[in-house]
């Protein structure tokens, strides 16, 4: 039976501390030693550690077996006071378990010290620890000043397990508490998890730290504890606990699930977004370099979950190299500087070229692209003018992408504007890279002489060849040797059949050497002119 015997001020404490230090009583010897102050949990851990409930518990250890009907006087107070009021003084014999639990302790509203005086049967002090041990402080939350919604951050502080002469001065921590273990029990978990481990100094009040709210909305419950060793063993310390309601609303990191060039025109964006989207306000950004300054591009406000699209129809250059685009998470109204969640960057596909040769009869692109390894498959299209699709031109999944296509074999009436672009494909979702252009410039064939008595049909006529591609415009013009023009034709859209070697009024125009000009523009290509002679015979 634990019985109370409560005093106003010790009278051995700190009378008999001074004495044993200056040595002026011999009899005293140190024989007990106050181990740990830890706090409880709740009644039933006091259950499970004392068999009774209580919030507090002091264990202590004996330099030398105590002689019997030893006594152990406990005290509790703040250093710095003339001495420690006495709560109990208990016979050893009644504690075989070294611990004793504070029924009247209030871990709770500050840092309770304990000291202990090792008393004889008769009452006299015959050991004396030389320290006073105080609880881990958890100090109460401000939520105006201690809870940033904008980053989803709760800071506590607390005091470290204090170490203290009688004088109340403090001194390093105990040398078998080495570390501080910051714990936290979780919305829907059973069991409190270490999220973070910081080793002891000599500050011994004002620590603080940070917790970020990654496991969504409920509530919350923080507590310190000291160890002697990381993984919990040895001499153990906890301080109060104190929880905390975590409202601020949640949403999963936003994911750019595609970045998509369209008709080599503008690029569109899937992004998703799940959570409580409603109470957030997007940032797209964009840039050129993922190690440069990204620059907002768009604001979007979704009111529901799940995918959005965007187009960004501004983008500067889509052949100038890959883009990259980021999402940024800001609560709504809330004035917050920085994002509370934010996507990873995410970049479209870029495909470059270069022609190696490039003559009448020979055309050879080296093409290359810049992949990622998001995507499992590329291929290589290719559009060759006339009206025809997109063919598979090649088939990668290495890094990087890089293909020869040698066009030489049907170079042959080939002429006009070849395109290439990557499709990147990946569970069923495509994405298309930027188009790369080779311009083939048609051929064009002009006789230099011609008879309208020939034998073969093809050599009665003087008429340019144009091979392969048909101009938007054209005109030619054959001039006599003093200058006079004696035909002229402008029709690509019917065609026309040449010069016959007449002239306007029907004669045969004499044989000898004439003129022309051709003035004529192809799709895409700026107009041009062709100049020369030829021979008419008879």
């Amino acid at each position: 039976m634990v019985t109370m015997n409560k005093r106003i001020v010790s009278r051995f404490f700190l009378p008999l501390l001074l004495a044993g230090i200056l040595g002026l009583a011999s009899p005293l010897v140190a024989q007990i030693r106050l181990e740990t102050v830890t706090v409880l949990l709740d009644d039933q851990e006091g259950m499970n550690e004392l068999g009774y409930p209580a919030p507090l518990m002091l264990t202590w250890s004996f330099e030398n077996p105590p002689p019997a009907g030893a006594q152990i006087e406990i005290q509790r107070g703040i250093p710095g006071e003339l001495g420690i009021p006495a709560l109990v003084t208990i016979p050893v014999a009644d504690l075989p378990d070294d611990k004793w639990g504070d029924m009247e302790g209030l871990p709770t509203l500050n840092s309770e010290r304990y000291a202990l005086v090792l008393l004889d049967a008769a009452g006299d002090p015959i050991g004396i620890m030389t320290h006073i041990h105080g609880t881990i402080f958890m100090r109460p939350w401000d939520p105006d000043a201690d809870f940033d919604p904008c980053s989803r951050t709760l800071t506590f502080r607390w005091d470290d397990y204090v170490y203290n002469d009688p004088a109340g001065t403090e001194t390093p921590l105990p040398p078998f508490f080495n570390y501080n273990q910051l714990m936290v029990l979780r919305p829907g978990e059973t069991d409190e998890v270490i999220f973070a481990t910081s080793d002891f100094d000599e500050s011994l009040q004002g620590r603080e730290a940070t917790y970020v709210f990654e496991h969504g909305p409920g509530s919350y419950y923080f507590r310190v504890r000291a160890v002697e060793n990381q993984d919990g063993s040895g001499r153990v310390s906890y301080s109060n606990r104190r929880g905390f309601n975590f409202v601020s609303p949640v949403i999963d990191d936003p994911e750019i699930a595609r970045v998509d060039v369209v008709d080599n025109q503008y690029i569109e964006l899937e992004i998703n977004l799940q959570g409580s989207v409603g109470d957030f306000e997007f940032h797209l950004l964009r840039s050129s370099d993922p190690d440069q300054d990204f620059e907002q591009i768009g604001l979007l406000n979704p009111t529901a979950p799940g995918p959005l699209v965007y187009q960004d129809n501004d983008v500067p250059d889509l052949s100038a190299g890959k883009w990259y685009y980021r999402v940024e998470a800001f609560i709504r109204d809330a004035g917050c500087e920085n994002p509370s969640y934010a996507s990873e960057s995410a970049s479209s596909l870029y495909l470059s070229g270069e022609v190696i040769t490039q003559t009448a009869d020979q055309l050879e692109v080296s093409l290359s692209w810049v992949q990622d390894p998001g995507w499992d498959e590329f291929s290589l299209e290719r559009l060759l003018p006339g009206g025809g699709g997109w063919e598979v031109a090649d088939v990668s999944t290495g890094l990087p992408g890089y293909y020869t296509d040698d066009l030489s074999p049907i170079m042959e009436g080939l002429a006009g504007e070849v395109r290439y672009r990557v499709i990147g494909s990946m569970g069923g979702e495509q994405v298309r890279s930027n188009e790369y252009l080779v311009v083939v410039e048609p051929r064009i064939e002009v006789p230099n002489v011609f008879s309208p008595t020939a034998e073969q049909a093809g050599n009665r006529v003087f008429r340019p060849d144009f091979m392969g591609l048909s101009p938007n415009s054209m005109r030619l013009r054959i001039y006599n040797r003093w200058g006079q023009e004696v035909y002229s034709v402008s029709d690509p859209d019917t065609g026309w059949t040449g010069w016959d070697g007449t002239l306007t009024d029907g004669r045969d125009a004499p044989a000898g050497m004439y003129a022309y000009t051709l003035e004529y523009q192809f799709p895409g290509s700026p107009a041009a002119e062709k100049r020369g002679t030829l021979l008419l015979l008879r």
